[in-house]
């Protein structure tokens, strides 16, 4: 995305809010997400969607207002005879 300015946020890290683009995980969030307002991020897009429904992780995708987009490779298996 060369075209649009971003950043990786790390852990350490100063948070780069002059960026356009935040690109973090949940696990990086999730010690961090309430020192955002619930509307910072416009559109919220997560991998492992799956996964991110439970516990710690949930916490952190509710927070925020924004548009949501969950991703997952995670197959879906059709029962047989179908």
């Amino acid at each position: 995305m060369k075209e649009l300015p971003c950043y990786v946020m790390r852990a350490g890290r100063r948070f780069q809010d002059e960026q356009r683009v935040t690109i973090t995980t949940l696990q990086s969030m999730v010690n961090i997400y309430h020192e955002y307002s619930s509307g910072y991020f416009d559109l919220v897009i997560t991998d492992e969607c799956h996964r991110s429904i439970y516990g710690k992780w949930r916490k952190v995708l509710e927070h925020f207002d924004g548009i949501q987009i969950g991703l997952t490779a995670t197959p879906c298996v059709k029962p047989p005879n179908e």
